[in-house]
């Protein structure tokens, strides 16, 4: 019997060990590359036995397919069983990818400042872990619907979804953005100027807590909007945070809370997944907020973001 493996360019290599569950016997070390219909082969390859580094690898778009044998009659069930699920979410994905480019191009198009960001972030090799377009087109009304004059957001990384946010600000507008790296700082910075917002917002260098705590004994002005996209492990630390600089009124967006559906899986010992869970027990424990969480998909995949409004 052979395992296909659909390959892609990309951090998946190594993976391996996740198809000799389901072969339940070894796996060749020598591989041989078909060109299939999805494509030239890829340089690296994924694993169809990690679900989740397989998604991630489909959204990142497949290349090509690899053949891997296996011990004859070994694992043929779960093997035909993945295999169909692989395919079926490979269709879902293509579809998703489709219907977010026509929303790009009709409703939330990048100019040449946020192309530029994107090009300036991919160039330094920041890791590709933007929101979307639409997302922050979304990103942008929310502010504007609240009137948001100032405005939190904690995690920077090269400044596409701060540019967003900013041009929402109105005259006299602010906006604290926090990143933990240097690096992505001084992308975010000069992305930020050439977009023409560096006046109103600022970039803090830092963990996260440490500047939210900096902030506190500052006694800044409370935020009308919150935004939290950073490490995820954390997100229960940055949602007490936001409430301490927060006042009735304040809107709460979390980002990347669904995780592939991950959310719903009270057994993950996956930090992100165990935090963001911690997190929204948090909320939903909490009587000042009301507040709700979306899935979505898209060219990002299966992910979703929590939504939180602090009562008056």
């Amino acid at each position: 019997m052979v395992a296909l493996l659909l390959g892609q360019t990309g951090d998946m290599v190594n993976e391996i060990h996740g198809l000799r569950e389901i072969c339940k016997g070894p796996v060749a070390d020598q591989l041989s590359v078909l060109k299939g219909p999805l494509g030239h082969p890829a340089k690296e390859i994924g694993d169809f036995g990690l679900r989740q580094r397989l998604l991630r690898g489909i959204h990142g778009g497949m290349t090509s397919i690899w053949i891997v044998g296996c011990e004859p009659g070994a694992g043929q069930d779960a093997w035909r069983t993945q295999m169909k699920e692989n395919v079926s979410m490979a269709e879902k994905n293509e579809l998703w990818t489709a219907v977010d480019s026509y929303i790009q191009q009709t409703l939330a198009k990048n100019d040449v400042a946020l192309d530029n960001a994107m090009e300036a972030n991919a160039a330094a090799g920041l890791p590709s872990i933007d929101i979307t377009p639409n997302q922050g087109k979304l990103l942008h009304l929310l502010a504007l619907a609240t009137r948001a004059k100032h405005v939190l957001e904690i995690g920077t990384l090269g400044g596409y979804s701060t540019i967003w946010l900013a041009r929402a600000l109105p005259r006299g507008g602010r906006l604290v953005t926090l990143e933990r790296e240097p690096k992505h700082a001084e992308v975010a910075r000069t992305n930020l100027k050439r977009a023409g917002v560096a006046k109103k917002a600022e970039v803090r260098v830092g963990a996260a807590a440490e500047s939210l705590a900096q902030m506190h004994s500052e006694g800044v002005k409370p935020f009308d909007l919150i935004f939290i996209d950073a490490d995820k492990p954390n997100n229960a630390v940055y949602l007490d945070w936001a409430l301490k600089l927060a006042k009735p009124g304040t809107l709460i967006l979390v980002d990347n809370v669904v995780r592939e559906g991950a959310l719903a899986d009270a057994t993950s010992e996956d930090p992100a997944v165990v935090g963001t869970r911690e997190m929204i027990d948090r909320i939903a424990r909490e009587p000042r907020l009301v507040a709700t969480a979306v899935q979505t998909v898209g060219s990002k995949g299966h992910d979703g973001f929590a939504i939180a409004l602090v009562r008056e």
